[in-house]
């Protein structure tokens, strides 16, 4: 006989089982490593890449390496605490911004700040294209906890 007492299958404490349908637990660590290896890293890449003209290569992200991507970030963002992941995938996406200008961009421009007008000119228009396609894009990836998590927070910026 069953009974509304009875426990379902799967909701002892300390198991991987974060929801009724039996989603497994994504620490920090091993999202964010997913997220930095496939979606990230290989946009920048791409991004840095780009031609004179400001085009990015034809070549894009794999649909499946973008879904799982977001679905990575979407996951780690809808776990209940003390595992979800919003608050820090929001200060990484930040930080990894924030490298990417400081480790890119900033040592280009200086090594051509001395040069003619023009050329300095022509690296100060495609690093401003690069800071463009990497914010959209990095805005992209992360669209869930902009359109979530952002609202729902105090005193956080949209993340574009």
């Amino acid at each position: 006989m069953i009974t509304k007492k009875s426990k379902k299958k799967g909701s002892k404490k300390g198991t991987k089982k974060d929801d009724k349908k039996g989603a497994k637990t994504i620490s920090l660590k091993e999202g964010w490593e997913r997220i930095n290896k496939v979606g990230i890293l290989p946009f920048f890449e791409r991004v840095e890449n780009m031609d004179n003209e400001g085009e990015l290569q034809k070549i894009s992200i794999d649909k499946q390496q973008y879904i799982e991507v977001y679905d990575t970030i979407f996951t780690m963002c809808i776990q209940r605490e003390p595992n979800n992941h919003s608050g820090q995938l929001y200060q990484r996406h930040s930080e990894a911004l924030t490298k990417q200008f400081k480790e890119k961009f900033i040592p280009i421009l200086q090594s051509v700040k001395n040069e003619q007008g023009v050329v300095f000119l022509k690296e100060w228009e495609k690093r401003w294209r690069c800071n463009k396609w990497d914010v959209q894009g990095m805005t992209r990836m992360f669209m869930y906890l902009d359109r979530f998590h952002v609202p729902n927070s105090e005193d956080l910026l949209d993340l574009t």
